[in-house]
């Protein structure tokens, strides 16, 4: 092997293996997104697979076109294990579909993603593009070093594809910079340099190991440094709106009182719960924006709240770890929905995994939704029972209130509540007057709403409480001698005392569940307040009281003055009849799908695959048909020239440009003779034929033509037998003297011109 060739492998081989190393380090910003080492394996096979065709692709000198066709059919043959292993039109279909609109899904899908809806096909797909794209750069350009641009591009969508934190970025990009940086010093030095130069890799071993002391050192001086978290990195997750609109749903708060009522949902069974841990509560909606009518999930605005933030979730459902000061205990919870329904799913603690059983288990999993900020969960196409899950919880066991005298409120970015009376922050002030302590004043709110006020939710037997929580109904409720209410009214009520006294706080609407297996019915639906504290995260208060109010202890409250009727709209309570629990306020009644027999629907899938496969194999073929299509019209063109002197030229031409699609070396600005000599063969007979037909006096005859064409087939035959019939095709699907065929054109037009006018 010679210097030159054992030079150009060397450079091919670490031309590849920047691609695969530089890639594995640019693929890592996509950890923050999906989590786990999975999506590194995806990203290595593919920059693997992209690095193995890029290579060939150089090393038999294919056509950009090719290469590109190449690494579609690639990506189809290593993307089949993460669509179902099997190579099936559904897994095809899934591929091509995700490569496509995976994107989307990843922006919307919370962290961390894992292998969620087959997006493990994102950086599968990047690593096999930038693969590609770098070894061509590296083996085609005349400036190696800017090979690199796929790779840093590479690490670019990592970034905007990731979320806004990731604690090895400095690190590893630090590391990348080295590994191309001297790739990019060593190739260089071997481009300009012939064979292999020692000091020229000392220089880029030194280089390299000089950029990783200062990445290391920067490193660990970084978070020291002023403004080293001033802001956080621009991500695209960040600006794109939340999938699932909580404000198309009615406040879960505003239908407390159908829960309740002997005639609706309060003597139906709900849901039955098993392996819930002592003391947990189950949670069905996390209020936390009200507007004087109702308390409401805030819609997600940037700056004012993210518990309306609900997105498509990967395994684990969140990853947040539990407060410092919260010990929480693992725990798998069973729950059958029997006759709730709506778009709030129960849960409880932090959710780390779910699992739908059932017939409509898939399309459950593929509608549900969870927020990572108040761990509440939802499914966007709505739940009916009977239906039966199982989600692995961490739930808190939170610090007994004794050890909480000293914790401090958390800076929480929430809605400020509208249209709240004034009595809200009088009462606050008042009852927790000489208390200090961001905990201590949380507690007196609860313990005195609890102590001096009676429970009654208007049912027979119980005193008048009208449902609600507007603006009158809470100034009615705290202005009587004794507060009367269920636990709307008094959840609302503390949750606005609470906030006037600046403590982040929010409603959340659930069940207090008890140890073992239970049936829980509307009965045992209640609210309470939760105030997040420094370390110890959202503690919760239940400031309903526990005693019943008689029937005779608070008189009707007045309707309200002309002033206060756009704030006090109680919700009516609907007939029992054909209301199912939750009914009012999250039941969702999906539109029935049209009716078609089984055969059509099956016809349809088939023609729905047979037209993917279609798009697919035109993708793939077209290109290289469009190639031959137009050498032969081109070769038409040529051969029915309109004189035989332009016919015996652009028969020259066909030789030259067929010699050029072989990639024989021809000479440049050679005549037509020295040409024929580098060609070989019986070229040479056929060029000093064309030199006659161009510089001799006389135009040659129509028969002469035919004659030299027929001698051109013969050379071209002659040129390709010694090509295996796969050369013989990349010759024909070659692209490279289309683009430059009309530059050969017009100079062929120059020189008959030029022919033309020295016979005359």
């Amino acid at each position: 092997m010679t210097a030159p060739e054992w030079q150009g492998r060397t450079n091919a081989l670490s031309d590849s293996g920047m691609a695969v190393i530089g890639g594995l380090l640019a693929m890592a910003a996509f950890g923050s997104a999906y989590g786990g080492q999975f999506y590194l394996l995806a990203g290595a096979i593919g920059l693997c697979g992209g690095a193995a065709v890029g290579l060939v692709g150089n090393r038999l000198r294919q056509p950009v076109l090719l290469v590109i066709t190449e690494a579609v059919v690639v990506f189809f043959i290593l993307g089949l294990p993460l669509a179902g292993g099997a190579p099936t039109p559904a897994a095809l279909h899934t591929l091509a579909v995700t490569a496509v609109t995976g994107w989307a899904s990843l922006l919307s899908t919370a962290p961390v993603v894992g292998g969620t809806q087959h997006l493990l096909v994102i950086p599968l797909l990047c690593g096999l593009a930038s693969g590609v794209v770098t070894n061509l750069m590296a083996g085609r350009l005349r400036h190696t070093s800017l090979a690199v641009i796929p790779t840093l591009g590479l690490l670019a969508v990592g970034i905007l594809f990731g979320t806004a934190t990731s604690p090895t970025w400095l690190a590893r990009d630090a590391v990348l910079a080295s590994v191309l940086i001297a790739w990019a010093a060593w190739r260089g030095r071997a481009t300009a340099i012939e064979g292999f130069n020692v000091a020229g890799t000392r220089r880029a071993v030194m280089a390299a190991l000089i950029l990783s002391a200062s990445g290391v050192l920067g490193y660990l001086t970084a978070g020291s440094a002023e403004g080293a978290n001033s802001h956080l990195r621009y991500v695209l997750r960040d600006h794109i709106p939340p999938p699932f609109n909580v404000d198309n749903y009615p406040s879960p708060l505003s239908g407390f009182r159908n829960y309740v009522l002997p005639t609706a949902e309060g003597n139906m069974p709900l849901f039955k719960i098993s392996g819930a841990p002592t003391g947990s509560r189950l949670r069905i909606a996390t209020m936390d924006a009200y507007n004087g009518i109702v308390f409401q999930v805030a819609s997600g605005a940037p700056g004012s709240s993210a518990s309306g933030n609900f997105a498509t979730v990967g395994s684990p459902v969140s990853s947040i770890p539990c407060p410092s000061e919260a010990r929480c205990q693992l725990a798998t919870v069973t729950v059958q929905l029997l006759h709730y329904s709506g778009v709030w799913l129960p849960d409880l603690g932090t959710v780390r995994s779910v699992t739908f059983r059932g017939s409509e288990a898939q399309s459950l999993n593929n509608a549900f939704r969870y927020n990572v900020d108040t761990d509440a969960a939802v499914v966007s196409t709505g739940v009916q029972g009977p239906l039966s899950y199982t989600f692995v919880t961490d739930t808190p066991k939170l610090p007994a209130p004794s050890a909480m005298a000293s914790a401090a409120a958390a800076l929480v970015a929430l809605p400020t509540p509208t249209n709240v009376s004034k009595v809200i922050a009088t009462k606050a002030a008042t009852l927790t007057a000489g208390v200090s302590g961001a905990f201590g004043k949380a507690a007196r709110l609860s313990q005195q709403l609890s102590r001096e006020g009676a429970y009654s939710d208007g049912t027979i037997g119980s005193a008048p409480s009208l449902p609600g929580h507007g603006e009158f109904r809470l100034e009615q409720f705290l202005n009587l001698p004794q507060p009367v209410g269920d636990a709307e009214q008094y959840a609302a009520a503390m949750d606005l005392m609470a906030r006037s006294l600046g403590l982040p706080a929010r409603v959340v609407l659930g069940v207090k569940l008890r140890p073992g297996t239970h049936t829980y019915t509307g009965r045992d639906m209640t609210a309470w307040v939760e105030v997040d504290y420094v370390g110890v995260g959202w503690y919760p208060f239940d400031p309903t009281s526990a005693t019943n109010a008689q029937a005779h202890a608070a008189p009707p409250p007045p309707p309200p003055s002309s002033s206060n009727q756009a704030q006090y709209q109680p919700p009516a309570v609907p007939p029992a009849a054909g209301l199912n629990a939750g009914a009012t306020a999250t039941k969702v009644t999906p539109r029935p799908p049209p009716q078609r027999s089984a055969l059509v629907g099956d016809l349809l899938q088939v023609v729905k695959v047979l037209l993917l496969i279609a798009l697919v194999a035109a993708l793939i073929l077209v290109p290289p048909l469009g190639v031959v299509m137009a050498k032969s019209k081109r070769r038409a063109r040529r051969r029915s020239a309109p004189t035989t002197i332009a016919q015996m030229e652009g028969g020259w031409t066909e030789v030259v440009d067929h010699a050029r699609d072989l990639r024989r070396k021809l000479p440049r600005r050679a005549t037509r003779k020295e040409t024929a000599e580098a060609l070989g063969g019986s070229s040479l007979p056929v060029a000093m034929s064309a030199d006659w037909a161009t510089f001799g006096p006389d135009a040659p005859s129509e028969a002469e033509a035919g004659e030299f064409w027929a001698r051109v087939d013969y050379l071209l035959s002659e040129m390709e037998a010694d090509l295996s019939s796969w050369g013989r095709l990349l010759a024909r699907i070659n692209p490279r003297t289309l683009i430059s065929d009309d530059v050969t054109a017009k100079a062929a037009n120059s020189a008959i011109a030029f022919a033309q006018a020295v016979r005359r």
